[in-house]
């Protein structure tokens, strides 16, 4: 990744596999250098191209509904052969953002409403905050990868995924982790999964969790835990079929795309088949990390007994 110190009328940012390509005109972006997304601005090449229009919102018509995320405060449309995104102010309910999108998601122009007039101004997090993770959702169901709720680290060139709901911890671990010599915590929040030839990586992506940090690295990945808190550090070996319907818990996927979820739901099924995977009960302490450490370096399990940390 470059240094973007200075930004013109256009960025581009890599997400994992994914690129995204920003251009605009007659307005400015706000809050630049933001620490959410300077790791991620590259010169490579991309594989969607947005044009951001900031002013009045267009005349569109919606048609077919694919999606309806109401707590998130999004609704996808299908509308005269696009994809149309609407977003809403969680606080008004007024429509905010809207998208219009090619069947192939290479490209699209968003509109948005200035946060100021005169120059018109806009928020990058503001812009990307769901359009982006949609984006990259669907990029990712194409291009043989997923975006799964977890926390993700780099340790010594070995990728593990600790994945989970709110609360059981990511952000725990992420914290437990940051400062080491050696380690880079990708997110606490979002990670994406993909696999280039016979390698799974882990990526980071510029949308944390509590921990507030993020990485644009990617890293081959070596082991996953399923977390919760515990009493004791604890590790335990499950069926397959368990540890699938975790992952698929915690699985950002495109209901809305019949292929791309087919897709996405084929390659975590055959990611849990090649990358070892347990159950981790852990307790908030730094014994943990040499406790995972252990098994991420090949430490067996026996079906159904459970290792616990000497403390």
């Amino acid at each position: 990744m470059r240094a973007a110190t200075e930004i013109g009328d256009s960025l581009a940012l890599k997400i994992g596999p994914t690129g995204l390509s920003l251009h605009w005109s007659g307005s400015r972006v706000t809050g630049w250098p933001h620490p959410f997304y300077e790791d991620f601005v590259t010169d490579g090449p991309c594989k969607m191209t947005l044009q951001v229009h900031c002013g009045p919102l267009p005349a569109y018509r919606t048609e077919e509904l694919l999606f309806e995320a109401r707590d998130n405060r999004w609704n996808l449309y299908r509308s005269d052969g696009q994809f149309l995104l609407e977003m809403f102010d969680t606080r008004t309910g007024e429509t905010t953002r809207v998208a219009l999108l090619n069947q192939e998601l290479t490209s699209g122009e968003v509109y948005l409403r200035p946060e100021s007039k005169s120059p018109p101004t806009w928020s990058l997090p503001l812009l990307l905050h769901h359009l982006g993770e949609l984006l990259v959702v669907n990029l990712l169901s194409r291009d043989r990868g997923f975006l799964v709720h977890a926390a993700g680290v780099n340790d010594g060139g070995r990728g593990v995924l600790f994945v989970g709901r709110s609360g059981s911890g990511k952000t725990t671990l992420a914290n437990l982790y940051r400062g080491r010599a050696g380690v880079v915590v990708l997110s606490d929040e979002r990670v994406i999964i993909s696999k280039s030839g016979e390698e799974y990586l882990i990526s980071g992506t510029p949308w944390p969790g509590g921990a507030m940090v993020v990485s644009a690295e990617s890293v081959p990945l070596r082991r996953i835990f399923f977390i919760e808190h515990a009493p004791t550090n604890v590790v335990f070996p499950e069926k397959p079929a368990t540890l699938a319907g975790l992952l698929f818990q915690q699985t950002f996927l495109p209901f809305w795309d019949r292929h791309g979820l087919t897709s996405a739901l084929s390659l975590a099924d055959e990611l849990l088949r090649t990358v070892p995977a347990h159950r981790l009960g852990f307790v908030n302490d730094a014994q943990v990390i040499d406790f995972v450490r252990a098994q991420a370096n090949g430490s067996a399990l026996s079906p159904g007994r459970p290792l616990h940390a000497v403390r």
